[in-house]
């Protein structure tokens, strides 16, 4: 991009993601990827900007889900942040707007290399599969180190990923194995 813009801070506007849907056009993108922060969290703000745009000039989305805020037991509780947040992630997957592969909304999971990390997922991924009813493109994300991958291929994913946050003090690597 000949004008890149770096907003580390979530300070960003409508306007901001209205020319960013212009600029990601230009370059001939298809769709964005946005990680899945409950709407009280600051990391929601891009995601809000771009479902209000009025203007998305074909530029489609869709969500890694990171964190739906609120408490994975009280998901049939309305009112709990959970609850609510599953409730817009389910909606947004039939949205004209929502990514979809081979006619099914992509849906990406982000976690951890830990069991009770890939437990909570694998819930949330239980959860939005049960509250949809429909069938989904799903990807696994790995964020951590040298994972082991055996708790994940028992539970029926056949390629895995490694995700690395670039920061100042390490490079950024984006790569996908088959398992």
């Amino acid at each position: 991009f000949d004008r890149r813009k770096v907003n580390t801070d979530w300070q960003g506007t409508q306007a901001h993601m209205d020319e960013f849907i212009q600029e990601m056009r230009r370059a001939k993108l298809d769709f964005l990827n946005f990680l899945y922060y409950a709407d009280n969290n600051q990391g929601a703000r891009m995601r809000n900007h771009y479902k209000s745009a009025v203007h998305k000039r074909g530029l489609n989305a869709c969500y890694t889900i990171v964190q739906m805020g609120g408490n994975r037991e009280n998901k049939h509780i309305p009112t709990d942040d959970y609850s609510i947040n599953l409730a817009r992630i389910v909606q947004d997957l039939d949205a004209p707007w929502y990514q979809k592969i081979d006619g099914k909304p992509a849906v990406f999971y982000l976690t951890e290399s830990t069991p009770e990390n890939y437990a909570n997922t694998l819930q949330d991924r239980d959860n939005i599969r049960e509250a949809y009813g429909k069938p989904m493109y799903e990807v696994f994300l790995e964020l951590g180190y040298n994972p082991d991958y055996s708790y994940l291929e028992s539970k029926g994913y056949n390629a895995r990923s490694w995700y690395y946050n670039y920061d100042d003090h390490a490079n950024g690597d984006h790569s996908l194995e088959s398992v």
